[in-house]
């Protein structure tokens, strides 16, 4: 379960909007994907691309809740933001 509390200390103390979360969630199931992708959505972050550790189920769910957000990731990956 995604650890809102850190989450929203973080944007308070910067009051910021989260643009892009990258790493491992360290997740494994498609509902759990699906949580962590419903707290980014309602964080309204623009950009989610979980590392290729991350479970190919958890990184199915985060994509089927983020849509278009969500960028696959891998070896050799040029992810350009901004």
């Amino acid at each position: 379960m995604p650890r809102a509390g850190y989450s929203a200390k973080a944007i308070k103390l910067y009051m910021e909007k989260v643009n892009t979360v990258m790493g491992v969630f360290h997740i494994l199931s498609v509902g759990e994907g699906m949580r962590v992708g419903g707290f980014l959505h309602g964080l309204d972050v623009e950009l989610v691309s979980p590392l290729p550790l991350q479970s190919n189920n958890a990184k199915r769910g985060i994509a089927k809740i983020l849509g278009g957000r969500y960028v696959k990731n891998g070896s050799g990956k040029i992810i350009l933001i901004g």
